[in-house]
C-alpha cells in the first residue's frame, strides 16, 4: 500500500475532526513556541553530531532539557499532533545518543529525526496555517493521489503475480517434459544395457581388461548433513547407464600397464601384489591408466564422476552404508573406531589392504565400495556441493589441484567409510591408502 495514504488519512482526522472547525488563530495556537523548540532542537542536534563520544554528555543533557521544555508547550487541537510527532522524533534520537554513549563497540550515530516524524510535523504545521477550504482541498488532492498510486501498485502487483504464475507453469511444464524425456532415455538405456551385466574387454596386447558391471541409470539424493563438505544434500539424475569396475584396480592389472608403458611399478609396501588393490598411485597415474586401457580396448574408459561413484556405492540405499546405518567388519575392510590404524576383526582379517573382492558385493554387484583403499574420482575437490552438477557430470572447474577421493580405506574409522564421505588431495599425491577403479561409457 502506498505510504502516503495512511499519512493523508491521519492528517484528515486531525484537521477535519479536531482542527478545521477552529479559527485560523486557534489552529496556529502554540506554533511560535513549537517552532522555537524545533529551532533549539536542530541547533542541539548539530552540536551533538559534531561532538566526540567522550564529550557527548553535555550535548545529550541539552537535548533532554529541550525535550522536557517541549512538554510545557501549549497548542491548540490542530497542532497537538505536530507536537506529538516532534516528541516521538526527539525520544528516538535521545535513545540513540544514550545508547551510543554507553556502547564502545557501536559504530557511528545518525542524529537525524526520523523522516516519518519530521514529515508529519512539517505537514501538520503547513496545513494548520492554511484556511479551512485550502486545507480541505489539499487533503482531497493528496487523498486522490494516494488512491491513484495505490491503484497503480495493486495493478502492478496483480500483473507481477500473473506473470510469476505463468512463468511457474511454463517452468513446471518444461521440468515435466525434461523428466519424461530423461525417463525415456533411461528406460532405453536400461533395456540396451541390463543392470548387473558383467563383461571384460579384450586387450590388443593380450589378456583382458578389468571386470566391469553395468550400473543402471536413475536418481538419488547425494550428500548428507554429517559433513559440511557433504552439503547441501541434492538430487542427482544420471540419465544413462554406465559401467563401473567390479573391483578396485589390482596390482596385477596396474603392473601390466606399467610394464607395457615403461612406467615405474608402485611400491606394495611389503604387503603383496597380485589381487591386492594397487596403492601409492596418484590421480594422474589413474587417468594415465584409463587412457592406456581405452587405447588397448577401443572403448572409452575414464575415472568415474563423484556423483556416479556415490550413486554406485549407495546402490539404492539411503543409509550411511549400503548395508545399513552401522559399519561392520563383516562387510568391509576398515580401521579402528578411533582414527587411524588398521584392524583385523571378524571377516576382516587384514590389518592393511585386503585382496579385492574379499567381501560381499553391494546391490549393484560392486565390491569394496566401503574401505580397503580411497578411490580417486574425476571431480575437482570443492568444500561444498554449492553449484555442483545435478546430472551426474564431473565438476571440472578447479579452485586448486585437489581431486576428490571417496570410500575410505583400511585405516579409516567408520564415519570415513560412509557412502557420503568425501576428501581431497593434490592430483599428484600418492599414499598407501590411495587407489582407484574405472568407469566406462556404454554405447
Amino acid at each position: 500500500m502506498a505510504r502516503l495514504l495512511p499519512l493523508v488519512c491521519a492528517l484528515s482526522l486531525v484537521l477535519l475532526a479536531t482542527g478545521c472547525g477552529e479559527s485560523a488563530e486557534s489552529r496556529s495556537e502554540g506554533l511560535a513556541d513549537l517552532q522555537a523548540i524545533k529551532k533549539r532542537w536542530d541547533d542541539g542536534v548539530n552540536v551533538a553530531s559534531s561532538t566526540s563520544r567522550i564529550a557527548l554528555s553535555g550535548p545529550a543533557m541539552n537535548l533532554q532539557q529541550i525535550r522536557r521544555d517541549l512538554d510545557g508547550v501549549k497548542t491548540g487541537e490542530c497542532l497537538a499532533d505536530a507536537k506529538s510527532a516532534l516528541a516521538e522524533g526527539m525520544d528516538a534520537t535521545i535513545s540513540g545518543v544514550l545508547a551510543f554513549m554507553g556502547d564502545s563497540d557501536s559504530g557511528g550515530l545518525n542524529f537525524a529525526m526520523g523522516s516519518l516524524q519530521a514529515g508529519r510535523y512539517d505537514d501538520i504545521v503547513n496545513l494548520c496555517g492554511m484556511s479551512e477550504n485550502d486545507a480541505t482541498a489539499l487533503l482531497a488532492q493528496r487523498d486522490q493521489e494516494a488512491r491513484e498510486q495505490l491503484a497503480r501498485e495493486e495493478k502492478a502487483a496483480a500483473e507481477a503475480k500473473a506473470k510469476a504464475e505463468e512463468e511457474a507453469a511454463e517452468a513446471n511444464a518444461k521440468a515435466e517434459k525434461e523428466a519424461a524425456e530423461a525417463k525415456a532415455r533411461c528406460d532405453a538405456s536400461r533395456q540396451a544395457h541390463p543392470a548387473g551385466s558383467e563383461f571384460s574387454d579384450p586387450l590388443s596386447g593380450g589378456g583382458k581388461g578389468p571386470a566391469m558391471v553395468v550400473v543402471p541409470c536413475g536418481s538419488f539424493s547425494m550428500g548428507s548433513t554429517e559433513g559440511t563438505d557433504e552439503q547441501p544434500v541434492h538430487t542427482v539424475s544420471i540419465a544413462a547407464s554406465f559401467a563401473l569396475a567390479k573391483y578396485e584396480v589390482s596390482f596385477a592389472e596396474y603392473d601390466a600397464f606399467a610394464k607395457a608403458t615403461g612406467r615405474s611399478e608402485p611400491s606394495d609396501f611389503g604387503w603383496g601384489r597380485g589381487k591386492r588393490p594397487v596403492i601409492n598411485v596418484s590421480w594422474d597415474d589413474a587417468t594415465a591408466y584409463a587412457t592406456w586401457l581405452s587405447q588397448q580396448t577401443g572403448k572409452t574408459y575414464r575415472m568415474p564422476t563423484e556423483a556416479e561413484w556415490e550413486y554406485a556405492a549407495r546402490a539404492g540405499s539411503t543409509t550411511k552404508y549400503s548395508l545399513g546405518e552401522e559399519a561392520s567388519h563383516d562387510f568391509a575392510n576398515y580401521g579402528k573406531d578411533e582414527c587411524c590404524d588398521g584392524l583385523a576383526l571378524g571377516k576382516d582379517q587384514w590389518e592393511n589392504t585386503a585382496p579385492v573382492g574379499s567381501f560381499s558385493a553391494n546391490a549393484f554387484g560392486l565390491h569394496d565400495m566401503h574401505g580397503n583403499v580411497f578411490e580417486w574420482v574425476q571431480d575437482c575437490y570443492h568444500s561444498s556441493y554449492e553449484g555442483a552438477p545435478v546430472d551426474g557430470a564431473a565438476r571440472e572447474q578447479c579452485d586448486s589441484s585437489f581431486r576428490v577421493l571417496r570410500g575410505g580405506s583400511w585405516i579409516s574409522d567408520p564415519p570415513r567409510v560412509r557412502s557420503a564421505y568425501r576428501n581431497g588431495d593434490a592430483a599428484s599425491s600418492t599414499s598407501i591408502i590411495y587407489g582407484f577403479r574405472l568407469a566406462q561409457d556404454l554405447e
